[in-house]
């Protein structure tokens, strides 16, 4: 038996411009987990306890619809290298649900990276990360997935990473994936980023669940937007621990002017919770719901933001 685990995430920053052509972000990788076991089977069957059933390949089955469009690709793939996928058993299990509710935290692309990186190792298949990215971005794009991508990297590196996003359009163009793995996939950039040291960082679940890909679509995005955000993020990329404080409440401004249906009521709430308490918040993501990330140090008043938060802190983390 195989044993795999993928993170989660939360951006820090680039929502929404990072799904433009050279759009950057910041995001975080998250200790919350997706667990994977596969061995050998006499038929191909999936389960999860997200779900808490089975199915076979063959069955028509939309909650499992995305794990199932990830066997027929690696299929794709496997027969492109003269292979055929063996016969297994692949159990799923997730850190990123509270009651079957989504926490926001990459849930989608923490399984596909998860399945993939299973479905890789059964079939004794080596690539580095940066290549397992790429396969999975061949398999997104083709699947028209209007999503950045740079969840997926974070997930992919099991680290807090920078993204430069890069022009898709030749993916859709080739359907051979062995020759499109071997492409520089131009602008793309992934480094690893380090958090200034002694920031703390609180995730707050708002109980709402976002539709990510409805408000990708729904929300105009514009072009002094995409440069105010990247700016913003090359100086959380290159700043200190006093440029952090800056950046955050004008990321937060940014997404605020953006649309009103990012920082919906409930997630002002939190954040103005924070700020009112010598902290910094903003949304993660694509807002709409999900979770907000609270920023504070030794000057904060954090008891007091405990104390009034009416939603779940889900996690702490401590950037030493």
């Amino acid at each position: 038996m195989i044993k795999v685990r993928a993170c989660s995430k939360l951006f820090l920053s680039g929502e929404y411009a990072v799904v433009h052509n050279e759009g950057q972000a910041i995001v975080l990788s998250i200790p919350l987990y997706t667990d994977v076991e596969i061995f050998p089977a006499d038929t191909c069957t999936i389960y999860s306890d997200i779900f808490g059933y089975r199915i076979n390949l063959i069955e028509k089955e939309h909650n499992y619809q995305l794990i199932l469009d990830c066997i027929f690709f690696f299929a794709k793939y496997l027969k492109q290298l003269n292979r055929s996928l063996k016969l297994f058993h692949l159990k799923i299990s997730s850190e990123l649900y509270n009651e079957n509710k989504k926490y926001g935290l990459g849930s989608s692309g923490s399984v596909v990276v998860a399945v993939f990186r299973a479905l890789l190792l059964f079939h004794n298949i080596q690539l580095s990360d940066l290549d397992i990215f790429k396969l999975i971005a061949i398999f997104l794009v083709k699947r028209s997935y209007n999503g950045s991508l740079a969840d997926i990297a974070c997930i992919t590196f099991d680290n807090n990473i920078y993204f430069r996003q890069f022009d898709r359009s030749f993916i859709l163009k080739d359907d051979n994936i062995v020759e499109l793995l071997k492409n520089d996939f131009n602008s793309l950039q992934i480094t690893k980023y380090r958090m200034p040291s002694n920031i703390k960082m609180l995730v707050v679940w708002s109980g709402i669940t976002a539709d990510s890909s409805k408000l990708v679509t729904e929300v105009n995005i514009n072009d002094y937007f995409i440069s105010n955000s990247n700016k913003i993020t090359q100086k959380l990329l290159h700043g200190n621990q006093n440029d952090f404080y800056q950046c955050i409440p004008q990321l937060r401004t940014l997404l605020q002017q953006l649309s009103p249906q990012i920082e919906i009521e409930t997630l002002r709430d939190i954040c103005d919770i924070a700020c009112n308490n010598r902290a910094v918040a903003k949304s993660s993501g694509a807002g709409g719901g999900d979770c907000v990330t609270i920023f504070y140090n030794n000057d904060s008043d954090t008891p007091t933001i405990k104390n009034k938060l009416k939603h779940p802190i889900i996690l702490e983390v401590n950037y030493e």
